[in-house]
C-alpha cells in the first residue's frame, strides 16, 4: 500500500500539483525503489490444479519463479496423498488462488511469462 500511495504523490508531484516531498519522505519508502527497472510481461498462463483437495501454496505474488520450482501442494484431509504443484514455466506469479480447497482444474497461479 505504501509504495502505491508513494508512487501517485510522485506522479502529482511531477505533474506540477503540489510539492509533495515531505509526504513522500514521511511515507517511508526508500529512494533505492527508484532504481528497480519494470518488467514487462507481455503474455501469461495460468497453472491450474491437477487433482482436488487443499492447496497451499508456498509463494506470493510477485515472486519470480523457475520452471521446476515447487510452488505448493495438494493433498487430502487424511494425509493419504500430497501432491507438488510445480512451475512448467519461468516467470512472475502476477495472481494466487487463496482457497484453502481447490478442485481439479481450478486456476492456482496466474504467472507472468519472462
Amino acid at each position: 500500500t505504501k509504495i502505491g500511495v508513494t508512487g501517485a504523490l510522485k506522479v502529482m508531484h511531477q505533474l506540477g500539483m503540489r510539492d509533495f516531498t515531505k509526504e513522500i519522505e514521511l511515507n517511508g519508502i526508500k529512494k533505492g525503489l527508484e532504481s528497480e527497472s519494470p518488467i514487462l510481461l507481455a503474455n501469461s498462463s495460468w497453472l491450474r490444479a491437477r487433482f482436488s483437495g487443499m492447496f497451499r501454496s508456498f509463494v506470493s505474488i510477485g515472486t519470480k519463479i523457475k520452471k521446476g520450482m515447487i510452488l505448493g501442494t495438494i493433498s487430502d484431509p487424511f494425509g493419504d496423498f500430497e501432491k507438488r504443484v510445480i512451475a512448467k514455466t519461468e516467470g512472475y506469479i502476477i495472481c494466487s488462488n487463496h482457497s484453502p480447497i481447490v478442485n481439479q482444474g481450478d486456476a492456482l497461479f496466474h504467472i507472468g511469462l519472462v
